[in-house]
């Protein structure tokens, strides 16, 4: 006797239990539009964490040309500097063609380096002017002569390598 037979001794009217999984029976068709609408809302998701990682990926893009190299910051603090010392500055540069801006930036070259080379002849005199006089040498240094200079003079020698 087979399960599906039913039993001569059974009751006409049998008890079914009822279905405990929670499943509703559904038609193929509502099947393939749920599916359907999974995925469009997959392709959304993705969309979404797509142009969020677009988004993220320009803003490290950015970050990165915005931090810039370390000859990029100096050369911006040094123009907030100008801009500081000089207010006009900024203005007078908006108002000049690239001719005349190229010819201006050669002018303040040159005045730095001109600046630059007063700085370092005033240094050769102050430093021979103090070793002569604080420490006294038998033959005393002179700014106009560069060969007692150095590791050759005894005392120049001491304050270059203190360790002999």
């Amino acid at each position: 006797m087979s399960a599906s037979e039913p039993d001569s001794g059974a009751l006409p009217h049998a008890l079914t239990l009822p279905d405990l999984s929670g499943a509703v029976p559904t038609s193929s068709e509502a099947r393939a539009k749920r599916r359907i609408a999974a995925l469009e809302d997959e392709l959304q998701t993705m969309k979404q964490e797509k142009g969020t990682k677009q988004r993220y990926e320009q803003a490290m893009m950015d970050n990165d040309t915005a931090e810039g190299t370390t000859e990029q910051d100096c050369l911006q603090c040094s123009y907030l500097t100008l801009a500081q010392t000089l207010p006009w500055m900024h203005s007078k540069l908006a108002e000049l063609d690239a001719d005349e801006a190229e010819d201006m930036l050669k002018k303040i070259k040159r005045g730095a380096n001109v600046a630059h080379g007063n700085d370092t002849s005033t240094l050769k005199d102050l430093i021979t002017a103090w070793v002569n006089q604080d420490f006294q040498p038998s033959s005393l240094l002179r700014s106009n002569n560069k060969h007692l200079h150095s590791f050759v003079h005894d005392i120049c020698g001491m304050l270059l390598c203190p360790a002999e």
